[in-house]
């Protein structure tokens, strides 16, 4: 039987995950460096392969050849438990605090729950190094941060990278789903670098999932474009008397300005009230979901395209 072919877009997540699980190692052949990526399951012989090079290097000091097929089995004890733990990627602190919980355990007992520990452990960990460093903490979390910032230290890269490769493995297929929703841009006219530039952003944004983000890149990109627009329609004695004015920041009565100046741009102003109630509602009320934030979107490129086209 045939296997079923995976989309691109799983397999990468799939990837992404058991690199950000430490569930690879490397090699080299005669084409160069290889990355091997085994399908650890949840079964003993699984969890003791995600130790392997741990256990080769306790096997080589017990016996002096890698090369030995003597198991652990019969004679393992707390001894090794220890050394197994001083060869993981932890502060001393939680290696206290795995052998304490482990002592006296048989080796398949150590190896099954250390997995378990060892795998909640880190991606607790390394939640809140990375929650700390991107959002503001609760109070009793602060600390807590604190301390495995100074416990990582030296290590901060790797589990910061593994956190930052598991959350893209659950973001993947989605920014590709919504990558193909997008239509295909061929556009027959030119923008000023900020609006180009805004309208990078406010993709990059929706590509992502943060659609808050987005809607307000796209309110700055119409706020820009209609000013533009303004000063190259030759209304800028207008726009200077409205910005001096006290309402100069506000974009709903600036797009009422330019649709009294540019009556031919009137749709393009009309669908651009649209997306600014949109941000404003994104920012004050309830977050856009997908949909909602696509169809704004949307609408913002046609914004852009109707201002900077022929009327």
């Amino acid at each position: 039987m045939s296997q079923v072919e995976r989309p691109k877009a799983e397999l990468v997540a799939t990837v992404l995950e058991r690199l950000a699980d430490d569930r690879y190692y490397t090699d080299d052949d005669e084409d160069g460096e290889l990355i091997v990526i085994p399908d650890y399951g949840e079964t003993f012989p699984d969890r003791e392969g995600y130790f392997s090079w741990q256990l080769s290097e306790l096997k080589f000091m017990r016996d002096g050849s890698e090369d030995s097929d003597s198991a652990f089995d019969e004679d393992w004890s707390d001894f090794w438990t220890r050394k197994l733990l001083e060869r993981l990627d932890l502060p001393p602190v939680l290696i206290e605090d795995h052998f304490s919980k482990l002592k006296g355990k048989t080796y398949e007992e150590v190896i099954n729950n250390l997995y378990e520990e060892i795998t909640g452990d880190l991606k607790k960990a390394e939640g809140l190094l990375a929650a700390g460093r991107e959002t503001i903490p609760k109070t009793e979390e602060m600390e807590l941060s604190r301390n495995l910032d100074e416990g990582f230290k030296g290590h901060l890269h790797e589990r910061l990278a593994s956190f930052h490769a598991r959350r893209l493995s659950r973001q993947f297929p989605k920014i590709v789903d919504r990558a193909v929703k997008l239509a295909l841009l061929t556009p027959d006219y030119e923008v000023p670098t900020n609006v180009k530039r805004y309208m990078e952003e406010a993709s990059k944004s929706y590509l992502n999932g943060q659609f808050i983000a987005c809607l307000m890149v796209c309110r700055s990109a119409i706020e820009f474009s209609v000013r533009d627009r303004l000063q190259e329609s030759g209304h800028i004695s207008e726009l200077d008397e409205f910005e001096k004015g006290p309402n100069g920041d506000s974009l709903h009565l600036l797009i009422k300005l330019a649709k009294e100046q540019m009556w031919q741009y009137r749709d393009a102003l009309e669908y651009a009230q649209n997306v600014r109630r949109a941000a404003v509602c994104a920012v004050h009320a309830d977050p856009p979901h997908d949909d909602q934030c696509r169809e704004m979107f949307d609408l913002t490129r046609k914004v852009i395209q109707m201002l900077y086209s022929e009327p």
